[in-house]
């Protein structure tokens, strides 16, 4: 699960990184800079959200094996 995490951050983190340069030039292209910002947004809630998520489900899904105990 701890693995899981970490991908998921590193993935999110790039696409945040990725989007996260704003166009060069004088002028901002609105109809492209929009869904660009929006895809940034996400991708930066989701470097966090989704690792805490991943953590979650996988500390309550070890929670409810029952124990091999001899």
């Amino acid at each position: 699960m701890v693995t899981f995490a970490a991908v998921s951050f590193a993935i999110c983190h790039l696409i945040a990184m990725g989007t996260g340069s704003s166009a060069a030039g004088g002028t901002a292209d609105l109809e492209g800079e929009i869904p660009r910002q929006l895809i940034h947004f996400v991708a930066e809630l989701c470097r966090f959200a989704l690792p805490l998520g991943v953590m979650l489900v996988g500390m309550m899904h070890g929670r409810s094996k029952p124990s091999s105990q001899s």
